[in-house]
């Protein structure tokens, strides 16, 4: 998934991809209010919104949690004789 950082007036700070675990990181931020955006995977479905406002305390973290799940599979029956 690619996550965008915005200013609250979502102007666009950043933007970062995702690991293969699905964990990304904004570094170096100010105290204040940020956007942070999420745009799914190919095919994916959301599970939570994609776009979170956020407040970043000075000297601390913050975590942003997307849920997203993988494109559903339809398994046919298949007939062998």
């Amino acid at each position: 998934a690619v996550v965008a950082l915005r200013h609250a007036d979502f102007s666009l700070i950043s933007q970062v991809t995702t690991d293969r675990t699905g964990l990304f990181h904004f570094a170096g931020l100010t105290p204040g209010e940020y956007i942070v955006q999420e745009t799914n995977p190919p095919h994916y479905v959301d599970t939570t919104v994609n776009t979170q406002m956020v407040y970043v305390p000075a000297g601390q973290e913050v975590v942003v949690l997307f849920g997203d799940k993988p494109p559903h599979r339809a398994w046919l029956p298949t007939l062998h004789r």
